[in-house]
């Protein structure tokens, strides 16, 4: 395996070009749906890596995130929530999960979410904190844990933690309902394939990398002006 860079996945947690993000495939399936399994690390910052799935869909869907609120969810820690509106559910899966929709896609995200859906959704290991992305026509799944380790890419022996099995399993269990998905369609476009520009992209609030860069930079530019003015 070789790491390189993040391909055009649509997913929130691959749109940071200038940390310039690096995946490792670890398997892909090329079934009758595309399946990929991976990591994603920050070049010189290797603490900063995660796992996800990818999962072609059938067409375009909206923009639905699905926040892990068990604590340590990759999305709400590291790229911040997206700008859309949350669904609020019932029963546990409102306790355990927030689901952010598009504003005026509220009705499409619960004929998605269906409660079948969420109750295979539920049965994630909480100790996993795994976050669930739709987004064009993938369906990505995020773990704060790296699959394996990455030196793996070196020729070392590879350490697999429990994230791939579990991965693995929400896949399979999704398989039969991601399906069914292809019957949904958006009635505010013409194109039965598309999605409406207000349902494809919630808009996305600065996350903590974006908070580091800017301390950083206006830090550095008020320690020169201090410098500057001490010296004259």
């Amino acid at each position: 395996m070789s790491a390189r860079h993040a391909p055009a996945y649509p997913g929130m947690v691959f749109g940071y070009p200038w940390i310039d993000p690096r995946i490792t495939v670890v398997r892909r399936e090329d079934g009758p749906r595309e399946v990929v399994y991976g990591n994603v690390h920050v070049p010189r910052h290797e603490q900063r890596a995660w796992a996800f799935a990818a999962v072609r869909l059938d067409r375009m869907m909206p923009h639905i995130v699905l926040e892990n609120l068990r604590g340590g969810g990759l999305i709400a820690c590291s790229v911040g929530l997206p700008d859309g509106k949350r669904l609020r559910l019932e029963g546990d899966f409102d306790r355990t999960f927030a689901l952010y929709v598009a504003e005026g896609y509220e009705t499409d995200a619960l004929y998605l979410f269906t409660p079948d859906v969420m109750e295979r959704v539920l049965a994630i290991p909480a100790k996993l904190d795994l976050d669930v992305e739709i987004v064009d026509d993938w369906l990505l799944i995020y773990s704060p844990t790296r699959i394996v380790s990455l030196e793996a890419a070196a020729g070392v022996p590879i350490r697999e933690t429990s994230v791939l099995p579990a991965l693995e399993a929400l896949v399979a269990q999704l398989m039969p309902k991601i399906g069914a998905w292809a019957r949904w369609s958006d009635h505010r476009e013409p194109d039965a394939g598309t999605v409406s520009t207000a349902g494809r992209r919630m808009s996305r609030p600065r996350g903590r990398f974006d908070y580091v860069v800017h301390v950083l930079v206006w830090g550095g530019l008020a320690g020169l002006f201090w410098l500057w003015w001490t010296l004259n």
